[in-house]
């Protein structure tokens, strides 16, 4: 191993750099599978182990190391295609928490379509609708859409890593009622519905957010059409919340609580790992 900090050595035909140093004498998988290794290992570290750092500390440490692991993967010159999706190809990915008791997790899907060999569009989203009864008659949904359209453009990486940038575009909704359909022998309440939450302290409350991010991140090809990935993101969000409007069971209805808005700028990330198939 060349003994200067930013060397770089021929090897296989490519000139290989390993966070900044050369590498030799391995092969290109063995120094694959232990970057990852150590990799995960470490923000295993950070997010459960040092408690006492902060949130947005955590972040921001999550974010260099990813960026130093693309950039130095990014410097290599040469790879096939084996493994990476081509032109024409989609994929399709779920959350993937190896650790946890479900491992594989389809309540945030993406799917990207390939436009070339190293550009792709994208798109993730989840759905969801709420119902519950917990006293007879007594009703309190929910409704929630996101919607994150984007694009990205992938380095050269390795024969099976493939690191890329992009940005997206994000777009949420939810919406909250609670109806109250209780006879007067059933013991009604004075309130006959609400719009924008469950009840009047904001339970469930409804909101609309827009924001958009630049994104970094990285896909690993474990076996041909299978890939695990990770990204963050850094970009902003405006939340605001939805009016709460109260129906007397008289009918005539109060002033309704008005909704604040929050605007926050930086960093973002998914949690759990991405587990993706091309077809």
């Amino acid at each position: 191993m060349c003994e200067n900090f930013g060397c770089e050595t021929l090897y296989n035909g490519r000139v290989i750099h390993f966070f900044g140093y050369q590498t030799g004498g391995v092969s290109d998988d063995f120094l694959l599978r232990l970057t990852i290794n150590a990799f995960y290992f470490l923000f295993t570290f950070l997010f459960v182990s040092l408690k006492k750092i902060k949130p947005f500390m955590k972040s921001i440490l999550f974010s260099f190391l990813l960026v130093v692991c693309v950039s130095g993967f990014a410097q290599e010159a040469s790879v096939t295609n084996e493994y990476k999706p081509n032109a024409k190809n989609s994929t399709i990915e779920v959350n993937f928490n190896p650790f946890s008791s479900t491992p594989v997790s389809i309540n945030y899907l993406r799917f990207r379509k390939f436009v070339t060999d190293r550009q792709a569009w994208r798109i993730s989203g989840t759905i969801g609708f709420k119902s519950q009864k917990q006293i007879e008659n007594v009703t309190q949904s929910n409704f929630e859409i996101n919607l994150r359209p984007g694009y990205e453009w992938h380095f050269v990486g390795t024969e099976r890593l493939s690191p890329y940038v992009g940005f997206d575009v994000d777009f949420a909704l939810k919406t909250s009622s609670y109806s109250d359909d209780r006879t007067a022998s059933q013991g009604q309440s004075s309130i006959s519905s609400i719009s924008g939450a469950w009840d009047t302290s904001g339970t469930e409350r409804g909101f609309t957010r827009f924001g958009s991010n630049l994104i970094i991140g990285a896909d690993y090809y474990v076996i041909k059409r299978l890939y695990i990935g990770l990204e963050v993101g850094y970009g902003f969000q405006l939340v605001s919340s939805s009016d709460i409007t109260v129906t007397p069971r008289n009918g005539q209805a109060g002033q309704p609580i008005k909704g604040g808005s929050i605007f926050q700028i930086g960093s973002n990330y998914n949690s759990s790992l991405r587990l993706g198939f091309i077809f």
